[in-house]
């Protein structure tokens, strides 16, 4: 008796295929070796990565950008993707996957089990396919809201046709190639199947291709994100961060490279593959994340400076500084606000822009900005020293500052 294995090859006991009628095949000793351990806790640490990430990723886009784009949404499927897949290949290991098959084969209840282990690996196959496919339909996506030059968004538009014609079918074929369908799964099953050799070809094509558009992905963010107005530091930041998809193209090299060996013993060398490919994904979905966090990271590091001058001074660092105020005893200080429109090309302007065309749903878009004139009186108790004072932040002449994403709040 024999069991399919992947793309619904017929894998039997030796690799000269069954033996002669009447004879005992002979099986090496049962090695008692299992990896499902490690492919469960490999698994868990990718989708825990990934998870945090694009938790991180939406918690910025509901505080700063105040909604969510189409790359969002088809993040948030390749994620599910990653989870599905995950579960339905930790439940394969209850039924056989991370033994050697020689094993199986010596335990009749292993493999009465083997047809199930079959079903959640290639359906969870499937869904790691797809949920690749929609990381990097996503990713390119948000490459698409920094594109200005009409060959800039030509390229993205073929990566993202060429990888979803090239995906779908992949993931497709764990499910054709055999009548009935469930002799895939099942070769003790009276049909017949086709020679999965193409089949197999075109998975290693696929990878292969896939690891091709990680790199363009991975080159393509520095050509863009290099013109924008924004601190060197945070330049290299956001490129190295968006580049991290080079990892999800080695990811799909390895796995493409191993991908024909492991067939023979597929319940056993199918493992590190399924890391391999779950770290693909949840490198892509990290790849996207990260840079949605500048926003949060630059927050979080002015309220660090904040407390830090607090805790020296015994004040709060209001941003508010005074260069020239001359008072004597008794004298006091009043601080007018008052708004007005203004259109601004400041350097600071152009980096929050920045910000905006990375993360693209900010409600204030559209080039006239709320400015806030901070005028600063002094007034004597004793009648010393009238007058009124126009005080900026850093060059002491009157002041203007934007509105940035944080809800609203005055950036000054």
């Amino acid at each position: 008796m024999s069991n399919a294995g992947p793309a619904g090859n017929s894998t039997d006991a030796g690799a000269g295929g069954p033996p002669p009628p009447g004879a005992v095949p002979v099986f090496p000793p049962i090695s008692g070796e299992n990896n499902k351990d490690e492919l469960i806790n490999s698994l868990a640490v990718v989708a825990s990565f990934a998870t945090a990430m694009m938790g991180l990723r939406y918690f910025c886009k509901i505080r700063y950008a105040k909604g969510f784009g189409i790359d969002d949404v088809f993040l948030l499927i390749g994620w599910m993707f990653l989870i599905i897949s995950i579960v339905l290949e930790c439940l394969a290991t209850n039924h056989g996957l991370g033994l050697h098959f020689t094993d199986i084969l010596q335990d009749m209840s292993k493999l009465m089990q083997l047809p199930q282990a079959n079903k959640y690996l290639f359906v969870g196959e499937f869904f790691g396919i797809l949920g690749i496919s929609f990381a990097k339909t996503s990713f390119c996506f948000t490459i698409l809201r920094l594109c200005v030059q009409k060959w800039h968004k030509a390229l993205i538009w073929f990566c993202i046709v060429t990888v979803n014609l090239v995906m779908w079918p992949c993931a497709i074929s764990f499910f054709v190639g055999c009548t009935p369908v469930e002799k895939k799964f099942d070769d003790s099953v009276p049909g017949h199947c086709i020679d999965t050799q193409p089949i197999i070809d075109f998975a290693v094509f696929a990878g292969v291709y896939s690891a091709v558009t990680d790199f363009i992905l991975a080159i393509f963010p520095w050509f863009l994100i290099w013109n924008l107005q924004m601190r060197l530091v945070e330049k290299l930041g956001v490129c190295v961060c968006m580049s991290m998809g080079i990892l999800s193209g080695v990811f799909a090299i390895v796995k493409s490279a191993h991908l024909p060996n492991s067939l023979s013993d597929y319940t056993w060398l199918s493992t590190p593959l399924l890391i391999w490919s779950g770290a693909e994904l949840a490198i892509v979905i990290m790849a996207s994340s990260i840079p949605f966090l500048r926003l949060f990271w630059k927050e979080m590091k002015e309220k660090t400076t904040s407390a830090r001058s607090r805790n020296k001074t015994g004040y709060a660092n209001t941003g508010y500084k005074l260069d020239s105020v001359h008072s004597k005893m008794g004298t006091h200080s009043r601080i007018q606000r008052s708004q007005k429109g203004t259109a601004s090309n400041s350097k600071t302007l152009v980096d929050d822009s920045s910000d905006k065309s990375i993360l693209a749903q900010s409600k204030n878009m559209a080039g006239i900005m709320r400015s806030t004139e901070v005028v600063v009186e002094t007034e004597s108790t004793k009648g010393e020293y009238p007058g009124q004072l126009g005080v900026d932040m850093k060059n002491g002449s009157k002041n203007t500052s934007h509105r940035s994403f944080y809800n609203g709040d005055d950036v000054v």
